[in-house]
Parts: C-alpha cells; sequence; structure tokens
C-alpha cells in the first residue's frame, strides 16, 4: 500500500498538498523533513505535515505527484513546533503557508548533527505568567533567565522593535556574555545562523529578538521574557501573519510548558484585566501601582508661553530638548533646531540619554482624542514611561504635557503620581462599551488607491456579514486611525461578545471574503489589532 505525505509549502495556499512517497524514500520520510516537490511547473521545498495511507485518486484518472527528494542538511521541524505554526495560521485568520513561509527563512540552516527526537525541556511546575513593573525588572529577569538556563533551558526575551533588543542585548551581555545572543536581521548572517544552530543543537542559551524570534528552532524552550509588553510595536503590522508577540508568545510558553514573564511600567489593559481575575501574577519590583510626577510640568498652550522659555535655557546649558510629536500629521522630516531631538510617543525610549535635559509632549489633546479605543490607555503608558524614564536619569529631568485641553480627567490622572485609578475606570470604559477584553475584535481592512472603490468594496462586506445574522456587533465602514495617504482604507469592525464561538465568526467571515472577492482592492484581516 502506497504512503502519502501532506506537505505544506510556504505559498499563500489554503492547505497543504498531498504527494506520494516513492519506493526510495519511504522510511526516510518523517513529520517535520524538508523535502522537495513540484507545485505547478516550479519545484519548492517544503514541510511534512502529516503521513497517512491514502488509495484514491485526486481526480479519476490521475495520480498524485511524487516527492522528488529530502533536504538531508536541514533540520527536521519538531511535531510541537508544527502544532504551533497550525495554531498561529488558525488564531490569525491566514493561509498555513504563510506562516510556514515566515518561519522556513529561520529553518534553513545547515544542521550540526543528526536530529533525535529530543526536543522537550518540561520543567516540573511551570506557574501563572509572571508581571513585573518598574525599572528594576531587569534584575528580575537576569535572576530567572540564570536559573533557567542552569537548568539546561533554553530562553527568548522579545523586544517591540530592533533598537529595544539590542539595549535588551547590552544590558544582559555582562551577565550571559557567549550564552547570549541578538537576532533580527540588522544582525549579520553569521550572527543569526549561529543562534539558530545553539537552538537546534539544544544548547542552553538566550535569543534577544522580536516577532521572527518566536518561530526560532528551540528544542528546549524553558523561559520567554516579553519586555515592554503594552508597546503597540508588539503586534507585527508589515506582513502576515499579523501575531501580536504578546499573546502568540503565552501560547508559545503553554505548549513548551515555559513560564512566561511579562515586563513594562504600564501595564496593557488586557494584562490588567489578567492580573485582576489571578490569570497572571503580579511581581511588585516597584511599591505598588505609583510612578514618580514631582517633575512632572503640565501647560496650557492656549495662556503660557512657559515651555518655549524652559526649552531655551536648556538648550543654553548644552542639553538637548525631545520633543514628543503627538500629532500624527506631523512631517517625520520636518526641519530641526539644533538641540531638538523629536520623536513620536513610542519611541521614547529610543532617544532618551545622558544628554537630554527636558521632555516635552507637543499636541497631547490630539494622543487623547484619536477615535480609537485604545487612545486613553496609550496615552496613560507613553506619559508614564516618560515620568519613570526621566526619573531615572542621574539628574532628573522635568517633563511637560503641552496641551489645549486641561479639562480631560487624563492630566488628573498624571498628576496624582497612581496607576490603580486610571486603570480601573478603563476598564469599566471597556465594559460600558463593549470593548477588549471583555470582547473579542477582529477588522477588516479594505484599501485601493481610488476611494470610491475602497468604500464600495467594504460596504459589500460589512452588508454580506449584516445579513449572516451573526451573534455580534458589525461596526462601519469608517475610516481607520492614521489612514495612508498613498492607498483610501475603510475597515469593518467585529466585536465578538463572551461565549460566543470565535472559530464560527471567523469560518462565517472566511466563507464571506471568499464569495465576495475583495479585487481590485486590498483586503486585511487582523485579529486583535493593536
Amino acid at each position: 500500500m502506497d504512503t502519502y505525505a501532506d506537505i505544506i509549502f510556504p505559498l499563500a495556499l489554503e492547505g497543504p498538498l498531498t504527494y506520494r512517497i516513492p519506493g526510495n524514500l519511504e522510511g526516510e520520510i518523517i513529520i517535520g523533513k524538508q523535502v522537495q516537490a513540484p507545485v505547478g511547473r516550479k519545484m519548492y521545498t517544503g514541510v511534512v505535515w502529516h503521513l497517512h495511507q491514502n488509495r484514491t485518486h485526486p481526480v479519476s484518472g490521475e495520480t498524485y505527484k511524487e516527492i522528488e527528494g529530502m533536504e538531508k542538511s536541514l533540520p527536521v521541524i519538531p511535531e510541537k513546533t508544527l502544532k504551533f505554526w497550525e495554531w498561529v495560521g488558525s488564531y490569525y485568520m491566514c493561509p498555513p503557508g504563510t506562516v510556514a513561509k515566515t518561519s522556513l527563512n529561520l529553518w534553513k540552516f545547515k544542521r550540526r548533527n543528526a536530529f533525535t527526537g529530543a526536543t522537550s525541556f518540561l520543567q516540573s511546575e511551570v506557574g501563572k505568567p509572571l508581571y513585573v513593573n518598574g525599572t528594576g525588572k531587569m534584575d528580575f529577569y537576569r535572576e530567572h533567565l540564570q536559573k533557567t538556563i542552569l537548568a539546561g533551558g533554553q530562553c527568548l526575551v522579545l523586544g517591540p522593535d530592533r533598537i529595544t533588543c539590542d539595549k535588551l542585548y547590552e544590558a544582559l551581555l555582562p551577565s550571559f556574555g557567549e550564552k547570549l545572543h541578538c537576532f533580527h536581521s540588522k544582525r549579520t548572517l553569521k550572527e543569526q545562523s549561529h543562534a539558530q544552530k545553539e537552538l537546534y543543537a539544544g544548547n542552553p542559551c538566550i535569543v534577544c529578538g522580536m516577532h521572527h524570534a518566536l518561530f526560532l528552532p528551540f528544542t528546549r524552550l524553558g523561559m520567554i521574557v516579553v519586555d515592554m509588553e503594552e508597546h503597540p510595536g508588539h503586534k507585527k503590522q508589515d506582513s502576515v501573519p499579523y501575531i501580536h508577540a504578546r499573546d502568540t508568545a503565552l501560547m508559545l510558553g503553554q505548549m513548551f510548558r515555559a513560564q512566561v514573564v511579562l515586563g513594562s511600567v504600564v501595564p496593557s489593559i488586557e494584562t490588567y484585566y489578567n492580573l485582576v481575575k489571578g490569570k497572571f501574577e503580579r511581581i511588585n519590583v516597584i511599591p505598588q501601582m505609583h510612578f514618580p510626577a514631582k517633575h512632572l510640568n503640565l501647560v496650557d498652550t492656549l495662556k503660557s508661553q512657559r515651555t518655549a522659555r524652559e526649552a531655551g535655557e536648556v538648550t543654553a546649558a548644552g542639553k538637548d530638548v525631545l520633543l514628543v510629536e503627538c500629532d500624527p500629521d506631523y512631517l517625520e522630516d520636518a526641519p530641526k533646531d539644533p538641540g531638538m531631538k523629536v520623536c513620536r510617543p513610542y519611541q521614547i525610549h529610543h532617544f532618551i540619554d545622558d544628554k537630554t535635559g527636558m521632555i516635552c509632549f507637543l499636541h497631547t489633546e490630539k494622543l487623547l482624542s484619536r477615535k480609537h479605543f485604545r487612545a486613553t490607555e496609550q496615552a496613560l503608558q507613553f506619559t508614564v514611561h516618560a515620568l519613570i524614564l526621566a526619573a531615572a536619569q542621574k539628574t532628573p529631568i522635568p517633563v511637560f504635557l503641552q496641551t489645549s485641553d486641561m479639562n480631560h480627567p487624563f492630566y488628573q490622572w498624571i498628576k496624582e503620581g497612581d496607576l490603580s485609578t486610571p486603570l480601573s475606570l478603563l476598564l469599566d470604559e471597556r465594559i460600558r462599551y463593549g470593548y477588549p477584553p471583555y470582547t473579542r475584535m477582529i477588522t477588516v481592512t479594505v484599501s485601493h488607491y481610488q476611494k470610491n472603490t475602497a468604500y464600495k468594496k467594504a460596504s459589500e462586506i460589512g452588508e454580506l456579514l449584516r445579513n449572516k445574522n451573526l451573534p455580534v456587533r458589525v461596526d462601519g465602514p469608517f475610516s481607520p486611525v492614521g489612514n495612508h495617504k498613498i492607498l483610501f482604507s475603510y475597515r469593518i469592525q467585529l466585536i465578538i461578545p463572551p461565549r460566543i464561538k470565535v472559530r464560527d465568526v471567523k469560518d462565517n467571515l472566511s466563507e464571506v471574503l471568499i464569495q465576495n472577492f475583495c479585487s481590485p482592492a486590498q483586503c486585511r484581516i487582523d485579529v486583535d489589532p493593536a
């Protein structure tokens, strides 16, 4: 009886393709093996997903194509890793081939020795995910990373962007030396290859990386640290799968029985919700939820010119002024005065250094007035992060908030220096308006260079979803925040109440999109948007 293999290729296909295993390769083909097989007129390298015996033919009178060969020098991918890929594709609603395309790029190294199958590093006890906050979180990271390494495990430390990854690497390097690796696209191919081989060989080590590092060839994963877990940069935006590094890390940790540690200055609302519910455990590095507010200066731009005066004094003293531009329409390449550095709110940690003498948020009211359910949450996170960074300098530096709307309760929260009240109020607001974490959200964004085309396609999708009479709230189409200038975009938003099966909603959404092709417009599905 012939044996067949279902193979996943790094192509945007809806599922695996089935091939017959020729006699000379029987016994050598196993699940996770990288093999060569034809797709159309081209030869591709794919991964064996399943093995089975199948006597039926795809179409009457036709036969299955055969596997042409094996990639003997490339590593075998463990079944546990394949299940993780499968979860990513299912949860984030993207074809398994697109997950394979992202992942296989990280599995294209020549292995040092034969695969033994001994890929488990199962800790005897793995508790709840841990949350640690405050500037002392690095000491907590070091302590627990050291314990995992000594026990023979591997660790992953995730940052929201490349600069943060490099800073984490530099901070941990004195403690871990050659056992520490940094993995991102700006690192040399030699460095990247060395990290991959160390992981696949099962050697105890630590890797600092971003989203893509979740797909590295871990074989003895024992700990995952997600630093700045609240940062929007953890949500992948540039290509599918549009994973959220924090949420994906939690699932990877669950599958590998690895301890997950989330660190931040201000927790995301999702993390705070899980702390309140007792699903996560808090490690108090700073007392409760307080932060230093004594260096805060609120400036009403309608009445005062104080900021300009203070900035002039700082630059005259040879220090830099860090301007945090909250206006989304600000031009990145706008001319800058000497001694002035300009950044976005989510980039503050990139620019603050010993030469910084002042931090000033410009147009803070625009950060708060964005038509986005996370607007106030993110404004709180960015501002408190700036205050803590400013207070942590050798000589604490002032933080100015410029605004034309002094009546927003946000400013009172900041002056009080206690996170408990605003976080509780934001949770209450999410309940009242039916937003995550009390519901689930999926968005469909339709884009085209012609405004009418984009709107028409988005309207058609919204109408079809409403006609399905799903037990969900369908909002839109509306123009999303931060809409690109080159393409016009319109978004449909699905709000899924608790106790509704998300899988059923996803299946119905997929059916609608199959029936109503977005072409010539582009269509993007985003599960749990940031």
